[in-house]
């Protein structure tokens, strides 16, 4: 669920504040499964694009193809052209933390009519790198059994 909140002093397009629910993912790839018998161990990254200082985490949910949250993150002073990324990564305890996928939300989409606060519940589809191409390719995230990987929020 998205929360969208004008300051007094902003227009519709510029200073808003975003708190996003991260409620949960379903049907992610097991990365685990080439170095243990365990599952993904999930959490998520949210970013604006372009603001290093406007980002945040859930928590790692351990053993879990279907992970829950309940989180909110919280992004102040957005605007309505910026994007919000997300990415679901994989804590891995001897390997770097891979990436399951990701997806991004233009803020503009969420805002409508000026209102001062609205929730806009979504299901995002989860895209990956593409291997063996440039790191801008993307292609659908799936799960083993072919279902389309998504991120609720």
């Amino acid at each position: 669920v998205y929360k969208v909140q004008r300051k007094p002093s902003a227009t519709p397009i510029a200073g808003v504040s975003i708190k996003v629910r991260v409620e949960g993912a379903e049907h992610l790839k097991n990365t685990d499964r080439e170095f243990t018998e365990g599952l993904s161990d999930p959490y998520v990254v949210s970013e604006v694009v372009g603001k290093s200082d406007a980002s945040g985490r859930t928590r790692t949910v351990r053993d879990s193809l279907n992970p829950k949250w309940g989180e909110i993150l919280d992004f102040g002073n957005v605007t309505a052209d910026d994007v919000l990324q997300f990415w679901l990564r994989d804590k891995d305890l001897h390997h770097a933390d891979e990436d399951i996928g990701g997806a991004k939300v233009k803020v503009k989409d969420l805002i409508v009519d000026g209102q001062e606060s609205m929730h806009v519940p979504m299901v995002l589809n989860l895209d990956e790198p593409a291997q063996g191409s440039d790191s801008s390719a993307m292609r659908p995230c799936t799960s083993s059994g072919g279902t389309r990987s998504t991120l609720k929020v």
